[in-house]
């Protein structure tokens, strides 16, 4: 696992209000979103090179425009959960995906103008209680359980598209998954939109990685056991894999530390690494290229930790002499080959 404890940031007017699992990163935009007191808030991302080492860093700082809400939606009080931005190949980029977990739909709200762009769920069935929500593109999917008010397995996976209309977005289909997942952490939408990647917990079996299908005729592939507890968080790794927090309790009691685990999409161990304990929930988000974004509370406190790849780091504090060559040779490259590289 090619990961480093780099730093502790202090959440801006930090307080015990913010919802400690639900956090998304948008590189585009260079921000990270948290809810607090059903509010959604953009802070910046941390500047890596502001100060160097895991030392305590500058109180993170809002955006002038922070609150991602219009006044139908705060009233209403659609508290959000599973939060993820979309990419810019759509018609709303970089757009807010969340699961509403007071009315059972997923919202889509716009960061720019801070409204509510769309309101979705599929037809003919009142307030699925959804699970777990993926985006790709111009794909949302979100996942609810095959059948309500008992513990058959399987789930259905709903699919809304973006629609020719600006922000409009339109319910396409419904696939049922043999999903062996009792609770999904998380789920990731292959580049295609053919396959879902979920991870999370069977009972007191333990926590599982699987992937599904959802194209018609082909089947979805086994649960693979990661752990023999239950994991409290996990995100995507950005290679198909996943980072799952093991939290401060393993099968045995108590553990000296908490700790992330990496696997692979087939369940494969890819290493872990262990840091200071803080508060049992977490939130996970991917900082692509970068690393891991940990949401966590210290006695009254929310901090955000980063936890960096090896090439990150190295990017971090590669000179600007180094910078240049690099530059150089690229262009150098570049020109044997033809390609009309500018300075």
């Amino acid at each position: 696992m090619d990961l480093v404890h780099w730093g502790t940031w202090s959440m801006l007017d930090s307080d015990s209000f913010f919802d400690l699992k639900v956090i998304a990163v948008c590189v585009p935009l260079a921000v990270f979103a948290v809810v607090k007191l059903g509010v959604v808030t953009l802070f910046q991302l941390p500047r890596l090179k502001e100060v160097p080492g895991a030392h305590a860093h500058p109180p993170l700082r809002l955006l002038k425009d922070d609150r991602m809400h219009s006044v139908g939606w705060r009233e209403k009080g659609m508290a959000l959960q599973k939060i993820k931005f979309l990419d810019g190949d759509n018609r709303t980029p970089f757009a807010l995906v969340g699961i509403s977990v007071t009315v059972n739909c997923v919202i889509v709200l716009d960061p720019f103008t801070r409204a509510r762009v769309a309101t979705c769920d599929p037809p003919g069935v009142l307030s699925p209680p959804y699970q777990a929500v993926a985006t790709r593109g111009p794909l949302i999917v979100a996942m609810r359980a095959a059948k309500y008010g008992d513990r058959a397995r399987g789930s259905r996976v709903d699919v809304f598209s973006d629609a020719n209309d600006y922000g409009a977005w339109r319910y396409r289909e419904t696939r049922t998954v043999n999903c062996l997942l009792e609770e999904i952490l998380d789920a990731e939408l292959s580049s295609d939109g053919a396959f879902l990647a979920v991870c999370g917990n069977i009972g007191r079996d333990g926590a599982y990685v699987q992937r599904l299908s959802l194209r018609e005729g082909v089947p979805c592939g086994p649960a693979h056991r990661i752990l023999d507890h239950r994991a409290w968080a996990a995100t995507s790794n950005g290679r198909g894999g996943w980072f799952v927090y093991l939290g401060p309790r393993g099968p045995r009691g108590l553990l000296p530390h908490s700790r992330v685990m990496e696997v692979h999409s087939d369940g494969r161990d890819l290493g872990t690494i262990a840091f200071s304990k803080g508060s049992p929930e977490i939130g996970m988000a991917q900082w692509p290229g970068i690393g891991l974004l940990l949401l966590r509370r210290r006695g009254a406190k929310t901090q955000v930790e980063v936890l960096l790849t090896g090439d990150a780091m190295k990017m971090t504090f590669m000179s600007r002499a180094r910078v240049g060559w690099m530059g150089a040779v690229a262009r150098g490259i570049a020109r044997r080959h033809g390609s009309p590289l500018s300075a």
